[in-house]
């Protein structure tokens, strides 16, 4: 949206672009639910830019919430939306919260702003962590506390990987630049070969893992 602003596009075009690349987005997560959850928030958002209002995260979190538990009330068993719905919730609600109270630790200068950006992403990684400690738990069992870390090594790797996906396969369209469009693919491969690389990494440290023992009535 912002990159369509400054070629001085009209913004309702811009939002309509926008929507479709949110499908595209989708198609491209397979429809998973926290795809799907997240271009729900995100219409909300550019919905709310279209008639100049600050879109509220928790109230679009709660829309995103209802919207798709009436369109599939079975969906609320779902530990993959019950994981990404108390995963956003920590980053709207608990990490605002930590960013304050850890602010001391934020540093000056041009390291600093590095440094800045990694504690950001740690308190990030760290709010979501702390949201989803009762689903994991209940569905499987045991927490990690590598969580966080695995998160905070694979974030730009994911971001950059979804990028370059829909923009590569967006330029395979086009005739003239499907050889860029394989390169920018192939740039794709390789940020989720690293994504891939960390998970296993980390994966064989099963004894850092905390088990919990689900104590249940029969």
């Amino acid at each position: 949206l912002k990159f369509l602003s400054k070629l001085k596009i009209k913004r309702k075009f811009s939002v309509t672009l926008c929507f479709a690349l949110f499908l595209l987005l989708i198609a491209l997560c397979d429809f998973h639910t926290s795809a799907i959850r997240s271009v729900v928030m995100s219409s909300v958002m550019l919905l709310g830019s279209l008639i100049n209002r600050k879109a509220d995260p928790l109230n679009s979190l709660g829309l995103a919430v209802t919207v798709m538990t009436l369109v599939n009330p079975f969906i609320a068993g779902s530990p993959s939306f019950l994981l990404s719905v108390f995963a956003t919730f920590g980053v709207v609600f608990v990490y605002p919260m930590l960013q304050y109270l850890l602010a001391p630790l934020r540093m000056n200068g041009k390291l600093g702003r590095y440094l800045n950006v990694i504690l950001d992403m740690t308190i990030v990684a760290t709010s979501a962590t702390i949201c989803i400690l009762p689903v994991s738990t209940y569905y499987f069992g045991y927490i990690s506390p590598l969580s966080p870390l695995v998160t905070v090594l694979i974030g730009f790797a994911v971001e950059s990987a979804l990028i370059l996906s829909a923009l590569g396969i967006i330029l395979s369209t086009v005739p003239f630049v499907r050889v860029v469009a394989d390169a920018i693919i192939y740039l794709a491969s390789i940020s989720t070969g690293y994504i891939n690389s960390v998970i296993n990494f980390f994966g064989d440290f099963d004894n850092l893992i905390i088990y919990i023992e689900m104590v249940t009535d029969e």
